[in-house]
């Protein structure tokens, strides 16, 4: 039975980490091993499961909890059946690592190595297109668009793929200081590649997240250490060192322009159809009314699509109706949205978990870049960015506490 835990433990994780960047369903059958692999520890130890109660998986469970209990507020069964197997990882992943504990040591860095590895293979592919197809490309982030994403599926979100390029660039430069590493500089080569893709690519929630998680380890480094001084340059240079590079890279000045077009089109209520960021705003906005009207417990979490694909007549922005976004492009909006005032607060305590005991750079770094990624869009209402926040939030949590 050990052996068959060990096995389909490190499988789940191999397959879950490669997944993210290369396909959905390798996600869903990482996450079918990693149940597997908790069986036989279940079975032998059920006193595993009070690892539950305990943080950093007492606020997932409970978020995937008020999920599942939010049935009632749906007509349609189907919506909110959807909604609970997009979330089951909430559920299985923290049951995998409470009831396989003694595994997260074995496979922390091969995770973060293939994960690393993986995300940079697919900028460097994007990076060949990007080349290829310069002119192009350019014209469609001046449009709005994305730069397409070269890998095996289609249905990778090019801002999820920013949020996890983010993390894997902060992941390289954490695996090139770490002692005793063999793949250091090739990860450090790794996370440079990142970097330079995120900035190409002119990926605004990527480059968000990234400068956000950079700040954050720097003012965590200056506490630690007290040198506020030497830490302060840092600080300051981060965000003058982007506009710098705003200013001379063509795809950022595409980026630039076109952001500032689409606050003009949203602040003189001018058609947004093809404008980005002005519907992130709209949606924003319907999001917001829908849970000042339903405060408590929302309208249900799979009916908040529909609501806001039915403010859209009634508002004062025109937006083709092919063209209309559904999600809330918040996730905390999302959540208070779906469900109300008790999800909302359930994933504060999901942030606020890893305060409770002495933080680390790298939990710093991905809690930063989910924080962020989260303002601009709902990274939990995808498989992708569940299963990304699950993996990586639980395997670097419980690799602290077993030190």
């Amino acid at each position: 039975m050990d052996k068959f835990s060990r096995a389909t433990f490190g499988l789940g994780c191999v397959f879950v980490s490669a997944g993210l960047s290369l396909s959905p369903a390798m996600v869903s059958m990482g996450m079918g091993l990693l149940t597997a692999s908790a069986l036989p520890n279940i079975v032998r130890n059920p006193q595993c499961f009070m690892e539950l109660k305990r943080p950093p998986f007492a606020g997932w469970v409970l978020y995937f909890v008020l999920t599942l209990a939010s049935f009632p507020m749906h007509d349609n069964v189907k919506l909110w059946w959807d909604e609970c197997r997009v979330k089951l990882p909430m559920l299985l992943v923290p049951v995998a690592f409470s009831s396989n504990k003694h595994l997260v040591q074995r496979w922390y860095l091969p995770c973060l190595w293939l994960f690393v590895v993986v995300v940079t293979a697919v900028n460097v592919a994007t990076l060949i297109y990007y080349v290829g197809h310069f002119d192009e490309c350019n014209a469609l982030i001046l449009a709005s668009k994305p730069v397409p994403i070269q890998t095996t599926t289609k249905s990778l979100s090019h801002i999820y793929f920013g949020i996890m390029s983010a993390f894997a660039a902060c992941l390289g430069v954490y695996l090139w200081k770490k002692g005793n590493n063999p793949f250091g500089k090739f990860m450090l080569v790794c996370g440079a590649v990142c970097v330079v893709c995120l900035h190409l690519f002119a990926s605004r929630t990527g480059l968000f997240a990234l400068y956000g998680a950079g700040l954050a380890v720097a003012i965590l480094q200056a506490y630690h250490n007290r040198k506020w001084r030497k830490y302060l340059w840092t600080i300051a240079l981060l965000p003058a060192m982007g506009i710098v590079i705003v200013a001379t890279v063509p795809s950022l000045k595409n980026r630039y322009t076109n952001t500032i077009e689409d606050i003009k089109a949203y602040t003189n209520n001018e058609d947004v159809t093809h404008r980005s960021l002005s519907k992130r705003f709209l949606v924003w906005g319907f999001a917001a009314k829908i849970w000042s009207e339903n405060p408590m417990f929302g309208v249900g979490p799979g009916n908040v699509k529909t609501e806001i694909l039915s403010r859209y007549e009634d508002s004062k922005y025109r937006v083709e109706s092919s063209e209309r976004v559904s999600d809330a492009h918040n996730q905390f909006l999302e959540a208070g949205a779906g469900l109300g005032i008790l999800g909302f607060s359930t994933l504060l305590f999901i942030f606020a978990t890893p305060f409770a005991s002495p933080m680390r750079s790298l939990l710093l770094s991905l809690w930063a870049i989910l924080a962020l990624g989260m303002l601009g869009e709902s990274v939990l209402e995808r498989q992708l960015g569940v299963g990304f926040s699950l993996l990586f939030w639980s395997l670097i949590q419980k690799k602290y506490e077993g030190n």
